[in-house]
């Protein structure tokens, strides 16, 4: 039986499309790390630097949308060979009924992280899941190019495709659940400091230590109630990546416990300010 390329041919556009989309994700998540505010953060809620910048955003270290960009393009190459007019079914086919069957299981993990655990509206993400529903709809019905009945190459029975497909479905929900539940990396100890870097240490250890009295009071801004029965004093700096990323969670923390109060000193990164 001969099939049409057309639902080849639909499958590499949707792919080239999740390859573009994914790489305005990456580029974002990656500026998000120096205190780039994207187009798409909307709000409290409709947010994409508070999803992309959570530990969810990242997979084995590498940014989840890296990941995305990886599997749109090996979908572009394993939609070509029917795209370019091959019509009996293949190991390529295989390939991309596993490989979209695993992105819609990992795009389900990830859109239950973000709106159950962080509460939050990714849109580019929400458009990658598009996306991704779309390339599964027009990929799964490719398992009717593969043999119904037994033949001597296993990759050419449709029974094996559909397992292929449901196996790989699975794989990713499990994976993308055991890299969100996994527990994170521990903190390095003082101990560990003080070997590792003596002469860090001895500095640090060094340096005079002021009253907290001194510290919330005055000049300072502050957020919180005054008598509050724990202050944090947060030294900061506008132009400074890592406190963007700071500033996130002391505002999620501020959010869940009113009672805190946070105290903020301007510590410029230019050390003749100091």
């Amino acid at each position: 039986m001969r099939f049409s390329p057309s639902r080849h041919r639909l499958a590499l556009a949707t792919a080239l499309v999740g390859v573009a989309l994914s790489t305005l994700t990456f580029v974002v998540h990656q500026r998000i790390g120096a205190g780039y505010t994207s187009f798409c953060n909307l709000g409290e809620v409709v947010n994409c630097d508070a999803v992309l910048g959570s530990r969810y955003g990242r997979l084995l270290g590498t940014s989840v949308a890296a990941w995305g960009l990886a599997a749109f393009a090996a979908g572009v190459l394993l939609a070509l060979p029917g795209a370019l007019g091959r019509t009996t079914a293949g190991l390529a086919d295989l390939g991309l009924l596993g490989l979209v069957s695993a992105s819609l299981g990992f795009a389900c993990v990830l859109a239950v992280e973000a709106l159950g655990v962080l509460h939050r509206v990714c849109l580019l993400c929400l458009s990658l899941d598009l996306v991704i529903l779309v390339w599964f709809v027009t990929v799964l019905p490719l398992a009717a190019r593969f043999e119904p009945a037994t033949v001597t190459q296993w990759w050419r029975r449709r029974a094996m495709a559909r397992s292929i497909a449901t196996a790989a479905a699975l794989l990713a929900i499990a994976g993308g659940t055991w890299a969100a539940v996994r527990a994170p990396e521990s903190l390095v100890t003082v101990a560990e400091i003080r070997q590792r870097a003596p002469r860090f240490y001895t500095w640090y250890t060094q340096l005079p230590v002021r009253a907290v009295a001194e510290l919330t009071q005055g000049a300072a801004h502050a957020k919180g109630p005054a008598e509050a029965r724990l202050s944090i004093v947060a030294f900061s700096d506008f132009q400074c990546p890592y406190c963007v990323r700071a500033f996130r969670d002391l505002r999620d923390l501020l959010r869940d416990h009113p009672d805190v109060r946070l105290v903020f000193r301007h510590f410029p990164l230019d050390p003749s300010c100091n």
